[in-house]
């Protein structure tokens, strides 16, 4: 059995007696995890188990010296106060209180919010002699979060590549998702390889490995748990209903080699429809998704809103975004946010209508590629300003460890300075198929980059 306090990997304070220095008074210890209780009112599942926290006593008995005594409560105290200091800081590593219910189980972890040490009541108890040894008592109260964390794991991944095959070590993933065998922009993640309890935070790696420097500007990180992973999530600019404004145009800088261009955007409303049909709407199941398009032109002042509708592309309106400007300097679009279907899931679904409304003050002309559905329950938004990544250089996103942290690597694996910005999550969720998608844009990046991506996580679990 094991119960100890750790402070990153430079200091701990071990209850299970037989320690050494500042931990050696530890005899006895009295100390069961508690188990939380999660504030149902909120219905976001990552967001009650982050909320969620635990108060425990720890009631401890010291033996030795009054210095050795004063010492390892002194100890303690540091600890705590570092997992105080460490709730709002940047710097600071994590506190955790960490758990082995005997010899044969996993050493749990439980980062600590809050704490502080009291010494008994019972005088007998807290007497510190000028000399000889002494036994005294002290409770510790702390604040924990509501879960515990097992050991860090690489989740193996898979795509059309290697035969479908799961591995860890790296997957290649391309900036789209095309029709040719390994040409993905996602990863999936079998039920089995994700256990625990509740939704656990991951650690992504992403590698250059175009074999040239890069800029990458914004990076899409989204992973797709609770509609079915196997949806279609990428939709081609060339499906669109025939009658929308605009034709297919073939387009080597295009995802499969077509766009859809519409040369007559201006101040009538033009409109690039397509059709969600029952199929797919089965399997996004109601949930609220981010809709991305890379538009290869985007013209100058035009405006984009998306929109739902029912019978047609002009049918009676279900839903709809904001308009937001489309045109600027980098290519993927974010289009907005909008629940698909937009009544929510129904077994008898039929087909909609999603439609692209597109207005501008003067003719422009736009080309769509693709659009791409990530869902908006687990999804990272990045952008990086001012570097370039070189050939073999890697993107780390680690949510796992606290503070989370942002940064590059080369391939000698020393941190290099990026300037990163960052927002949203990215968790997997456990014994459920997951899909890990990725999608980017910047100077001169194209959609045949490519990445070799590795991602961590640490289980998650209620009790132990």
């Amino acid at each position: 059995m094991i119960t100890r306090f750790r402070y990153d990997t430079t200091q701990t304070f071990s209850f299970s007696g037989g320690g050494v220095g500042a931990d050696a008074p530890c005899t006895t210890l009295l100390y069961f995890p508690l188990t939380p209780i999660p504030d149902m009112s909120i219905r976001d599942e990552i967001e009650r188990w982050e909320a969620t926290t635990v108060t425990e006593t720890l009631e401890v008995l010291l033996k030795g010296t009054s210095a050795e005594v004063i010492s390892a409560v002194n100890t303690i105290e540091d600890i705590l106060i570092k997992a105080q200091r460490q709730v709002n800081s940047i710097v600071d590593s994590g506190t955790y209180i960490e758990y082995q219910a005997n010899s044969n189980t996993t050493v749990y972890r439980s980062r600590i919010l809050d704490g502080r040490v009291e010494w008994s009541s019972e005088p007998a108890l807290r007497k510190l002699p000028a000399t000889g040894d002494t036994s005294v008592k002290v409770y510790i109260f702390i604040t924990r979060v509501g879960y515990w964390e097992g050991s860090e794991t690489e989740l193996p991944l898979s795509n059309t590549s290697a035969s479908g095959v799961a591995a860890t070590g790296g997957r290649t993933i391309y900036n789209y998702d095309g029709t040719t065998t390994g040409h993905d922009n996602w990863v999936k993640i079998d039920s089995a390889s994700i256990v625990g309890r509740i939704p656990a935070p991951i650690k992504v790696k992403l590698t250059n490995t175009t074999g040239s420097v890069q800029s990458y500007k914004h990076l899409h990180i989204g992973v797709n748990a609770l509609a079915d992973s196997s949806m279609s999530h990428q939709i081609e600019g060339e499906s669109a209903y025939v009658l929308s404004d605009g034709s297919s145009v073939a387009s080597g800088s295009a995802s499969n080699g077509n766009l859809w261009r519409v040369t007559n955007v201006d101040t009538t409303t033009r409109r690039i429809s397509f059709t969600f049909n029952a199929a797919l709407m089965q399997k996004t199941q109601g949930r609220y998704f981010r809709i991305f398009g890379r538009f290869l032109a985007s013209g100058s002042g035009v405006y984009a809103k998306i929109t739902l509708r029912s019978g047609s592309d002009t049918g009676a309106l279900l839903a709809e975004g904001n308009e937001v400007l489309l045109s600027g300097s980098y290519n993927i679009k974010d289009l907005g946010t909008l629940p698909l279907p937009a009544g929510g899931y129904n077994p008898a679904s039929e087909d909609i209508w999603f439609v692209i409304e597109l207005r501008a003050a003067t003719t422009q002309t736009v080309d769509l590629d693709f659009l791409q559905l990530y869902p908006t329950e687990s999804y990272r938004y990045i952008t990086q300003s001012g570097e370039t990544l070189s050939a073999n250089d890697m993107i780390y996103d680690n949510q796992i460890d606290y503070p989370n942290q942002i940064y590059a690597e080369d391939a000698t694996l020393n941190r290099r300075r990026m300037l990163y910005a960052a927002m949203g999550r990215t968790y997997v969720y456990p014994n459920r198929d997951n899909r890990i998608y990725v999608l980017y844009d910047g100077a001169s990046v194209v959609h045949t980059n490519t990445f070799s991506i590795r991602a961590w996580y640490r289980p998650r679990v209620i009790s132990i």
